[in-house]
């Protein structure tokens, strides 16, 4: 990469000096600097001097990062007749992420190789062994990076390093054959068995399902469609009307969102979904369910 350096040479009225010559040296040193006069030009130039002031007084040059380091620094000395300047300890090439892989005259695969390298030496003869040996440097108060530590103790955090905002979900789709659906009757669909983790901020998990259904009207008049969420003697529902007023046969697809009451640390439930029409005169024949399930930290 190439790195861009400019200034203007003045004598000390403020006027501008032109036609004086640059010469650009590693700093501290009389070894001449390879200058470019361009950002895209394939070669530089190290005699001395590599360039000289334009007509407004302005200098403008390019160092390359594939001939030195970050880090290095550079002396300019500035000469016209009895005029006579010197900049030392310039920084032109400065950090950033093309230099980042070279850094100690290393790229980044040197680097890269030493830190997986394991050595040779057996871990069995590292003193001390445990705590503070480095062996175990994945493990924190005895859990491993991939387990569960005990509640309220340490939360895990996901792969980008934060706190699960959900932290389990699932979907099931149930699809029996297509069956029509009596006034009145409750029909059962399937069930969704749900475990929590033994662990959340609170002690509690929050439940939420997400139901989508698709049925098809057959006959003018009126639908009303309703699940039903069943758990214990727990009966959870929603209601939709549909108005049938061609007659022609359609298919309507319903969702609806539940969120069901919590759950505590490590217990399992079971919820059972049925369909159930609570009135209207039209005929409504079930075709198909999904639903989404979420468990997040209540």
């Amino acid at each position: 990469m190439r790195f861009r350096h400019y200034f203007v040479v003045q004598d000390s009225a403020g006027n501008a000096v032109d036609g004086a010559s640059v010469s650009v040296y590693l700093a501290g040193t009389n070894t001449p600097a390879v200058v470019y006069p361009t950002r895209t030009s394939s070669q530089g130039t190290s005699t001395v001097p590599q360039l000289y002031s334009r007509e407004n007084g302005s200098v403008v040059f390019w160092l390359d990062s594939n001939d030195y380091n970050y880090g290095q620094l550079f002396d300019i000395v500035v000469q016209k007749g009895t005029f006579s300047w010197t900049l030392n300890d310039v920084e032109i090439i400065v950090w950033d992420v093309v230099n980042a892989s070279r850094l100690g005259g290393y790229d980044s695969s040197y680097y890269l190789n030493r830190a997986n390298h394991t050595g040779t030496q057996p871990p069995s003869t590292i003193s001390p062994q445990g705590h503070g040996s480095g062996l175990n440097a994945d493990t924190l108060d005895g859990f491993h990076a991939s387990q569960t530590p005990a509640p309220n103790t340490i939360l895990p955090l996901n792969a980008n390093g934060r706190i699960y905002n959900y932290v389990a979900y699932g979907s099931l789709a149930f699809d029996p054959p297509d069956f029509t659906i009596s006034n009145g009757t409750e029909y059962f669909v399937g069930s969704v068995s749900i475990t929590t983790p033994s662990w959340s901020p609170s002690g509690a998990w929050k439940v939420i399902f997400v139901v989508t259904s698709n049925f098809h009207s057959e006959g003018a008049g009126i639908n009303n469609f309703q699940y039903l969420v069943k758990f214990g003697t727990t009966v959870i529902g929603g209601t939709f009307w549909f108005w049938n007023a061609s007659g022609a046969n359609y298919t309507i697809g319903v969702s609806d969102t539940f969120i069901m009451p919590d759950l505590g640390n490590g217990v399992s439930q079971s919820y059972d979904f049925y369909v159930f029409q609570g009135g209207g005169n039209a005929n409504a024949v079930f075709e198909w369910m999904k639903v989404n399930w979420y468990l997040i930290p209540a």
